[in-house]
């Protein structure tokens, strides 16, 4: 955090920083990272967006907000999550502004905010997907499932349940139950 990426180096027993930039700024706070099946890191970062680094040919991609632009683009620059879907789709979650959902193949943006009333808080700390591939998002303001297939949306706030409406972490168990993390404990969603 606040140092950027650093690459455990086997031989030599030791981390070792990758210097990474986007339009010649370092690349320093990162929040998560996760590796596709090409080997590609994809980084959630706060201010440079969602960034991509290929180690083999040391590439990076920005994929930034622009205030000036509307429209087809991620959400904010300020990425807290993110999940792959089994139908290539990548699940952004941003810190304030909702969640995108990106089509890498057709480079399209589909936005999931309060504001259009998809989500119940746009603060997104957790994304999975299930055996389904319906989407779960935990928010500051609870939990939220999107049923691809029917393409409703149903939100889980203490009210339902839950011990807090803040979501840290969501895992799914073998047998496709959800083990929720909360600011006020762990639930179990059957």
């Amino acid at each position: 955090y606040l140092n950027g990426l650093y690459l455990y180096n086997e031989q030599k027993d030791i981390f070792e920083n990758v210097k990474l930039q986007v339009e010649g700024q370092d690349i320093k706070d990162i929040n998560y990272i996760k590796e596709d099946k090409q080997g590609v890191l994809w980084l959630a970062t706060n201010e440079k967006g969602l960034c991509t680094y290929n180690p083999q040919t040391k590439e990076v991609i920005s994929y930034r907000h622009n205030s000036l632009k509307s429209g087809d683009q991620i959400l904010s620059n300020y990425i807290q999550t993110l999940c792959f879907g089994k139908d290539g789709l990548i699940w952004i979650g941003t810190g304030g502004a909702g969640v995108s959902c990106y089509n890498s193949k057709t480079n399209v943006f589909t936005d999931y905010t309060k504001q259009n009333n998809s989500l119940n808080g746009n603060d997104a700390y957790a994304i999975v997907e299930d055996q389904f591939q319906n989407i779960w998002i935990g928010t500051r303001d609870g939990l939220n499932y999107i049923n691809r297939e029917s393409n409703t949306i149903v939100s889980y706030t203490p009210k339902d349940g839950l011990p807090n409406s803040i979501i840290c972490g969501i895992q799914i168990a073998p047998d496709n139950n959800l083990w929720i993390s909360t600011n006020g404990g762990l639930s179990l969603f059957d």
